[in-house]
């Protein structure tokens, strides 16, 4: 009920021309977007892309277009630096990041940005690149959905927990739960929890890490990209959540990934993604800590337009995961799905 109530108020707010009304009234504002990739349907496995990290390639091409037409794309550093020195932007300025630093970045999206002639920012995640060692959303993704076991039980929190594995939804299901419980418990718990599950189903990523669509981009693949309208910045080492980190170590995650970059790119970049990246995933010291080390920017999760003033170490976008439907990917870019999200929690509906 709650799905198709949403379905029919997305509807609503495309017939009533939304999209096209807060595209006019945000005309002066920046949009910044945030993808995670592009991967072709049919090509799932166990419960791969059940939540749709991933768009595919026949979506992405199509929005690139309609994005072409309707915004004014910059390159992100370029729009950090008319921020900075707080000159006016073009109207409609957008422009355009991924997460992470995975393979099919490079396989579908870069084809399509190159011939557009579109400019784009790949936050990395260095331990992908550099280690080949697989994220642990990931890790966890694939131990649940490759196992044959009808079942689960783990201990959390002192009480032991059954999960049933029966079905792909409740393979989805038990994923969902355990990816946000682990975000939100300290990194030493989630990585015992996390090698607990591997053990347990004996499904490790990392065995079959180089021909999963998990795997993450060459560094030969980023050079190329980066000498064809792309730009590369950090997105930590290992991908933690850096509020659940002691200090010292928090610190580490964002510096070794910065230096990593800018040692094998032979350019520095100081700008920066928050893993997650909500208001709960980092703290006042880490936004302290990227001021003091000299970074410009920082960019959250946290849905939303800006303008110049805006606090340039918590940059809103808008993540369009799961946009294939054209109808969300519009209601998303123009700002009606965050209105309503926030006259939503304003009447607790």
């Amino acid at each position: 009920m709650h799905d198709l109530l949403k379905k029919n108020i997305y509807i609503l707010a495309d017939w009533l021309y939304l999209p096209e009304i807060f595209r006019f009234y945000y005309r002066r504002h920046v949009t910044i977007l945030l993808y995670h990739g592009v991967y072709p349907r049919g090509a799932e496995d166990g419960i791969f892309n059940y939540r749709q990290k991933f768009i595919t390639p026949e979506a992405f091409e199509k929005q690139m277009h309609w994005l072409k037409k309707h915004f004014t794309i910059l390159p992100v550093p370029t729009i950090v630096e008319l921020l900075k020195s707080n000159k006016v932007l073009p109207p409609r300025t957008l422009g355009i990041t991924f997460d992470d630093g995975y393979r099919n970045i490079y396989k579908y999206a870069f084809p399509i940005l190159r011939t557009l002639k579109i400019p784009a920012t790949v936050f990395i995640t260095t331990d992908l690149i550099e280690k080949g060692e697989p994220l642990w959303v990931d890790k966890l993704e694939y131990a649940l959905g490759h196992t044959s076991l009808p079942y689960l039980k783990l201990s959390i929190e002192n009480t032991f927990k059954t999960f049933p594995l029966d079905t792909y939804d409740d393979k989805c299901r038990a994923d969902s739960f355990l990816r946000e419980y682990m975000k939100k418990t300290n990194a030493e718990i989630k990585e015992t929890l996390l090698k607990s599950i591997v053990d347990i189903t004996q499904k490790d990523l990392k065995a079959v890490f180089e021909t999963s669509p998990y795997q993450g981009l060459t560094w030969d693949e980023i050079r190329k990209m980066q000498r064809d309208n792309f730009t590369f910045a950090a997105h930590t080492s290992s991908h933690p959540i850096l509020s659940r980190l002691p200090k010292d170590l928090a610190e580490h995650e964002i510096m070794d990934s910065h230096n990593l970059l800018t040692q094998r790119l032979g350019k520095e970049l100081k700008i920066f993604a928050y893993p997650n990246g909500q208001k709960q995933d980092f703290t006042p010291e880490t936004i302290f800590f990227l001021k003091r080390t000299g970074f410009w920017a920082a960019f959250t999760t946290i849905s939303g337009k800006f303008k110049l003033g805006v606090d340039l170490l918590q940059i809103p976008r808008h993540t369009l995961d799961g946009s294939n439907d054209f109808r969300v990917f519009r209601l998303t870019v123009s700002g009606v799905r965050s209105a309503l999200a926030n006259l939503r929690t304003c009447f607790q509906i």
